[in-house]
């Protein structure tokens, strides 16, 4: 599947997060989250669904970031 591929997914993230930037969005990586260990990151089902680590994980961050921009 071409949207699952790792390569693909650097080359989107390439090109646009510095243009969201621009605009002063803030992104929060997940992919960042996942990379650092895709093999157990990731289930083996159609390699796009996330384990149960890595949905703790990515909620986590997820968390901290509305955590973060309500205290704005």
């Amino acid at each position: 599947y071409e949207y699952n591929d790792n390569n693909v997914i650097d080359k989107y993230n390439a090109a646009i997060v510095p243009k969201l930037q621009e605009m002063g969005i803030e992104i929060n990586d997940l992919n960042a989250i996942v990379r650092q260990d895709v093999y157990n990151y990731v289930r083996e089902d159609d390699k796009i669904h996330l384990s149960d680590e890595a949905i703790n994980l990515c909620a986590k961050k997820v968390a901290a970031a509305i955590m973060k921009s309500e205290q704005v």
